[in-house]
């Protein structure tokens, strides 16, 4: 997938770095702290360590002045639920950064709100998500435990998501057109002041409007 993302700082604090949530990492293997905390499994339910999920960043970068700037990417251990980035342009109050975003999401078996079954597909916390800054506090981005809920800020989400033609999608939000590829197509969804953006795609889905 590729993401851009505009980020306004409502803090009366200048941000230097940024910190994203790379959620679907905490399924990369039996080494995360989700999985050493959990021991594998959530409500009884246990994961599928044939099948671990992952959210690999390919490249990200910070436009400025209508230009990307590569940013390196940096890793506090092992766990890489969190990804952190220096700013090539700090954002100052009020002000706004924009970054490109390019990677590559896998989803684990069906596990912890996220994952797939068959071709049933529960598409959760799946792409690069910036934490919140919280000013002289920081960022409140904390790596994914066994116990603890997501975070993030409110936002407008502009998604298209390209499946089978045969799919049924449901997703967040209000779709706004399709477009027929021959033997895929691709769903435009809108959604104004969310929290975050999922969605579930399978083609044994009925859809029923009331």
């Amino acid at each position: 997938g590729t993401e851009r993302i505009r980020w306004r700082n409502i803090q009366p604090v200048e941000a230097s770095d940024a910190k994203f949530h790379l959620y679907l990492n905490a399924f990369a293997n039996d080494r995360t702290v989700f999985f050493k905390e959990s021991g594998g499994q959530l409500r009884g339910d246990k994961a599928d360590k044939k099948n671990w999920g992952y959210c690999l960043v390919s490249s990200i970068a910070q436009i400025v002045d209508g230009q990307p700037v590569p940013l390196k990417q940096e890793f506090p251990g092992e766990d890489r639920t969190i990804m952190r980035v220096v700013l090539a342009r700090p954002v100052p109050p009020g002000a706004e950064a924009e970054f490109a975003v390019a990677f590559k999401s896998r989803l684990p078996k069906v596990f912890a709100r996220s994952g797939y079954a068959g071709d049933f597909h529960m598409v959760g916390q799946w792409f690069p998500k910036l934490g919140v800054w919280q000013g002289e506090k920081g960022w409140n981005c904390h790596t994914y435990h066994a116990n603890s809920e997501f975070f993030s800020d409110f936002g407008v989400y502009d998604v298209d998501v390209t499946v089978p033609k045969n799919f049924v999608v449901g997703a967040t939000g209000v779709q706004w057109g399709e477009q027929s590829n021959g033997d895929t197509k691709t769903l435009r969804f809108h959604a104004e002041d969310v929290h975050d953006f999922g969605w579930t795609a399978s083609p044994k889905f009925v859809d029923r409007t009331e």
